[in-house]
């Protein structure tokens, strides 16, 4: 039986699947020990306050705090192939883990008894992006595995992976999931009639092949879901009992604000806030949400549209804070807004002199810089601003931050959706407007729709867009 000393942590590590940052949560990790040449289940664990086995976290780590002596670890979960620690690179030639040394880094993979799939296929103007159920083994895709056609026209392609990550037990092999597709001539998927076909013969990171061919059927270019974005790269901060509207913004591959994505949130450890499970971004990207804090702590907010996801480090201040509340604004996270729209800044609590600073150029309001400003009225909005905002005072410092994406509507000829481009949608808000079907009124949007430039919006500026974006003239 080991030797019982003052435990360290050891053994520790995760459980991964094909690359390192593809952790298994649920997997059932045991631990065992050396004795008399055999390998002995330890069920003394608790007599030492640990427990064994233990199930994988979100990050798929286990941990025990273990005497002195030689260790292995097993772990297992359904659809899993069984696997341990006798690979390790600690490891003696038996397999054992000896502890001391600390060994902190007994990372172990597992191999999926499935067989690899895809999952989805969509396509853009700028690519062809193929979702596999599993990592995949990248360079196979250079023999013309995958093929791509339009019409039944061949359409010539680069292969390469959003998400490619070298395997961590051979750094001259790298896996990934996500594949992208380009052209090589340098032009654009458009319209439809767009088809992926991946052999049957593709195999994912443990040799394992699809089986049978995909299809993808036709497809036409539209947009994907490219990132997720917010206001909050350092933390975001609330209050026990506070309810806030918390927003982040969907963009496409192209960086454009993307509307009717379905955006789902969870917290990594829990307890600490509430928030809806889903919101469905608007005409802007944005989809907001709900918090409200409920316990002292920190945490982390996961957001995901498919495969797309981002984090957002939180933290609920504990009851008895002297610290000021954060301000309030006339003008929501990421809300796009006419030229010339004034934000107004206020300060909720009833403390007396207090200052609210702010800044415009992604440095801290709570630093004493000649960037930051005091705020002292209304604030004119000329161009896109990412605002950082803090109240002061001489009691309790300065407030949390409250961090606001605005943007413009943009003054593009043209750009009647204003989303920044000239493309095919403007052309249909400037039909239905001609036609009077769907009138357009905001001003932004009349003054972009008048491309002739003469005070009006009728079907000579129809005529002009469409041979613009049907590359007849060169310009508007």
């Amino acid at each position: 039986y080991p030797i019982a000393v003052n435990p360290t942590i050891d053994p520790a590590g995760y459980v991964y699947e094909a690359v390192a940052s593809n952790r298994i949560e649920g997997a059932t990790a045991k631990i065992y020990y050396e004795k008399n040449n055999a390998e002995v289940y330890w069920s003394e664990a608790e007599d030492y306050g640990e427990v064994n086995p233990q199930i994988t976290d979100m990050d798929g780590r286990f941990a025990w705090m273990t005497p002195i002596g030689n260790w292995r670890v097993k772990v297992e979960k359904d659809g899993y192939l069984p696997a341990d620690s006798k690979n390790d690179p600690a490891a003696d030639e038996d397999g054992w883990l000896p502890v001391p040394p600390p060994q902190m880094d007994v990372n172990i993979a597992m191999i999926s008894t499935a067989a690899p799939a895809v999952l989805s296929a969509g396509a853009s103007s700028e690519q062809i992006r193929v979702v596999f159920s599993q990592y995949m083994d990248i360079a196979q895709f250079e023999e013309g595995i995958v093929t791509v056609t339009q019409n039944d026209q061949p359409i010539s392609v680069e292969v390469t992976f959003e998400d490619a990550e070298v395997s961590p037990t051979n750094e001259d092999v790298s896996y990934g999931r996500v594949m992208k597709l380009t052209r090589t001539d340098g032009e654009s998927f458009l319209g439809d009639g767009i088809e992926v076909t991946v052999d049957g013969s593709a195999q994912n990171y443990a040799g394992n092949t699809l089986g049978s061919t995909y299809y993808s059927g036709e497809m036409a270019a539209a947009q994907l879901v490219g990132s997720l974005a917010h206001s909050y790269p350092n933390r975001y901060v609330t209050d026990i009992g506070k309810t806030e509207q918390l927003a982040v913004q969907v963009l496409d591959t192209q960086g454009k604000p993307m509307a009717g994505v379905s955006v789902s949130a969870k917290q990594k450890y829990g307890g600490t806030i509430t928030i809806n499970e889903t919101a469905v971004s608007d005409a802007n990207g944005t989809a907001v949400f709900t918090v409200k804090g409920i316990s002292a702590g920190d945490d982390i907010l996961l957001f995901e549209a498919g495969i797309i996801r981002t984090e957002m480090n939180t933290r609920v201040s504990p009851l008895g804070n002297k610290a000021p509340q954060k301000p309030e604004a006339n003008i929501s996270d990421y809300a796009v807004i006419e030229k010339g729209t004034q934000l107004i800044l206020t300060y909720p609590g009833t403390e007396e002199d207090v200052v609210i600073y702010y800044t415009t150029n992604n440095t801290c309001p709570c630093s004493d810089s000649e960037e930051r400003m005091v705020y002292t009225g209304p604030v004119t909005i000329t161009e896109d601003t990412f605002f950082r905002i803090a109240a002061w005072t001489e009691d309790g410092g300065y407030s949390e931050r409250l961090n606001l994406h605005i943007a413009v509507k943009p003054e593009l000829p043209g750009d009647v959706n204003a989303d920044g481009f000239v493309t095919a949608p403007d052309l249909t808000e400037l039909a239905r407007h001609v036609a009077k079907i769907e009138v357009l009124t905001e001003e932004h949007a009349l003054k972009n729709a008048d491309v002739t430039g003469d005070g009006k919006v009728n079907a000579e500026d129809l005529t002009h867009l469409a041979r613009y974006i049907a590359k007849v003239i060169p310009s508007l």
